[in-house]
């Protein structure tokens, strides 16, 4: 029997379509866990005081910069929580 060649196309072109739904689904899976980590590990290191001291003390100004990303680290700790929640609620 002859295989229509646009179909087997069609076939391959839905497959990739499938893979990169699916990747992106993973990535919309795990993106809130990121954005919590990054707030959870900065508000550690700004509010500890073993790692605020060492921080001050090794990485002066990479310290400055974390100072000045605070407020951001606090927002991404609770969006990222809460959001990671969602995903988990949800899955």
């Amino acid at each position: 029997m002859n295989q229509d060649p646009l179909a087997k196309n069609k076939t391959t072109e839905t497959q990739k379509i499938a893979r990169w739904v699916g990747m992106v689904s993973q990535i919309d899976f795990y993106f809130p866990f990121f954005v919590f980590f990054y707030g959870l590990v900065l508000t550690f290191v700004l509010e500890i005081p073993f790692f605020l001291k060492l921080a001050q003390e090794k990485m002066p100004e990479y310290h400055a910069q974390f100072e000045r990303h605070r407020q951001l680290a606090v927002i991404s700790l609770y969006v990222g929580g809460l959001w990671s929640l969602q995903n988990l609620w949800f899955s």
